[in-house]
């Protein structure tokens, strides 16, 4: 055998090597490294679990139905959901109607109008006989680029930024348009209507004060496949209420002017590239009302995509509100949790 190299140079001779011995026994483990970074969290299904199926008169609308007067315990998490035609369903403002495959309206989604308080107003009531009060400006809009942004509806609909609410009642001004969120894994198909509508004012002959129209509601359809509109969706501003020369509160003559109409309201489709057919759609403000008289108290309209118009001599009428289209893959991924 070949014997070691002491120089430590390269031998051209054959090595031989011994046996491989035997594995020695196994260590003992080592203690547990530290925990590492979570992953990114997933996106939360908007589209529901399609849980209710295809429930009659919960996902599956054939006979002319008001869930705000007979309001259903389900969570509107339907596979498809359809409104056949030639019927009404109305829905309270705020409602989500979630489904893991299609939605098909062939009939008519009637959104009600929110109750909240608006930003259009009229100064105090001229119940003191004194005629020669201000008359209130419209409500402001919000920016376009806000509306993109806004995807959660609120059961208040039109109460931010929309509606009509002057002075302090309730019981004579135009309420903001509801809201609705139509959000859909299948395709949206409308050929029927959908309106979200803002109440119209109407004066108020105790407090010699005309109230102002409300803003339109919001309408927003999310889907993951396609959203086709060969019908009609509205969300169009209420009117406002006309002047009065001759109201009469606590035996003093006061007359006043007429109130603005409210801003247009907003309608959004977020579907992937391609896929969005918008067809028809009403966003036009409330018109202002009509005999003009000087004497102030004139409420304003509310505002909404579009701004409310003024009360006064003479009222204005809101302006339009906005048509938005949203190009993403899967709406899910802007929809915030």
């Amino acid at each position: 055998m070949q014997g070691a190299n002491l120089n430590n140079t390269p031998s051209t001779s054959p090595v031989f090597w011994g046996l491989l011995g035997s594995t020695g026994p196994t260590g003992a483990t080592g203690a547990t490294g530290a925990t590492g970074a979570s992953g990114a969290t997933g996106s939360a299904s908007i589209y529901g679990d399609g849980s209710d199926g295809t429930t009659a008169g919960v996902c599956s609308i054939t006979s002319n139905t008001n869930f705000v007067t007979g309001p259903v315990a389900n969570a509107m998490q339907c596979t498809n959901f359809s409104i056949s035609n030639g019927v009404t369903l109305t829905v309270p403002s705020g409602m989500m109607i979630h489904a893991t495959g299609t939605v098909t309206i062939s009939g008519t989604l009637t959104v009600q109008a929110g109750t909240g308080e608006a930003r259009g107003h009229a100064e105090t009531p001229a119940s003191t006989g004194n005629n020669t009060g201000a008359s209130g400006p419209g409500g402001v809009a919000l920016s376009r680029m806000t509306w993109y942004r806004l995807l959660q509806v609120g059961a208040a609909g039109g109460e931010t930024p929309a509606g009509g609410l002057a002075f302090t009642s309730t019981s004579f001004s135009g309420g903001g348009g509801g809201t609705v969120a139509i959000l859909a894994a299948g395709a949206i198909t409308v050929s029927g209507t959908i309106s979200a509508n803002g109440g119209n004012g109407s004066g108020d002959n105790t407090n010699c004060v005309a109230y102002g129209g409300g803003g339109g509601g919001v309408v927003i359809l999310a889907s993951k496949t396609s959203i086709s509109n060969t019908g009609t969706i509205n969300a169009n501003g209420g009117n406002g209420a006309s002047g009065s020369a001759s109201c009469t509160a606590n035996s003093s003559s006061a007359p006043y002017d007429p109130s603005g109409g409210g801003g247009g309201g907003v309608v959004h489709f977020l579907a992937p590239s391609g896929q969005i057919t918008a067809g028809t759609v009403n966003v036009s403000g409330g018109s202002g009302g009509g005999n003009p008289n000087g004497n102030g108290y004139g409420g304003g309209g509310g505002a909404s995509g579009g701004n409310g118009g003024n009360g006064g001599d003479p009222a204005t009428g809101g302006s339009a509100g906005l048509s938005l289209s949203t190009t993403v893959a899967d709406p899910s991924t802007v929809f915030t949790p």
